[in-house]
């Protein structure tokens, strides 16, 4: 009998509650001396967590569209700018077209045409660059190799030739594609991944950089740096290289 009483209490509590709700008002039922509260749920409250709730899901799709966006160009770049294979056959050069970034380990196509190559001990002088420009009208890689037998540069960059032919003021690189580069008599030229240098006469800014390439220019020193590897001046190994992609 008192379990009965009891069952059918909590079932008229229940029942209130849900009328409550329904009702938009708050319901207080006294069962054995406990007070149980009824919360109220009104249209507004309702309506507004589903618009936060549309808001979330198109923050979602969103977010999944830009990813998806990201791997295509991933994609893209893996079946269209690979790098290319080694090649020691002579074959006619087709025009090749490459992201203007900065690159490592980058294989070196056979195709490419060679206009700049010296051991890091060079001077290299603005003239130098200023005649690699001359016979190229197309995309430039600037880069390093460890030694004249490695078929990968270290460290390179693809830019328009005009990386080759511009005057830079002092500290002050200029930006083509997702590379900045800089070019300025007596001092250095090279590539960074930022648009902050301290040309000193070679690039010193952030030594700890693996993407930044700095030559001495128009001075009597050679080197200077190929991502992590500095104070390259006197050295007979590392290669300065410059190709046309034509």
């Amino acid at each position: 009998m008192v379990l009965t009483i009891f069952l059918f209490t909590v079932f008229v509590a229940n029942v209130l509650t849900i009328f409550g709700q329904n009702n938009n008002v708050t319901t207080h039922v006294v069962v054995t001396n406990t007070t149980i509260v009824c919360p109220s749920t009104d249209i507004d409250t309702l309506y507004q967590a589903n618009i936060e709730l549309k808001e979330t899901i198109i923050q979602m799709w969103n977010a999944l569209n830009a990813r998806l966006d990201i791997l295509e160009s991933r994609l893209s770049c893996l079946s269209n700018c690979s790098e290319p294979q080694v090649s020691n056959s002579t074959i006619t050069p087709s025009i090749l077209i490459l992201e203007e970034k900065i690159y490592q380990n980058l294989t070196i196509d056979g195709n490419w045409r060679v206009l700049y190559d010296q051991p890091y001990s060079h001077a290299t002088t603005s003239t130098n660059l200023l005649d690699a420009a001359k016979s190229c009208s197309n995309q430039v890689v600037v880069g390093a190799r460890r030694n004249a037998t490695i078929p990968q540069l270290e460290l390179a960059a693809v830019g328009p030739v005009n990386v080759l032919q511009q005057e830079t003021v002092r500290n002050t690189p200029v930006k083509y594609g997702d590379v900045y580069w800089y070019s300025t008599k007596a001092y250095s030229f090279g590539f960074t991944p930022n648009n902050t240098i301290f040309q000193y006469h070679a690039d010193f800014f952030d030594l700890s950089s693996a993407l930044c390439l700095s030559w001495h220019l128009d001075n009597s020193y050679g080197g200077y740096r190929a991502g992590l590897t500095i104070d390259l001046t006197k050295d007979e190994i590392w290669r300065k290289v410059i190709y046309c992609l034509d």
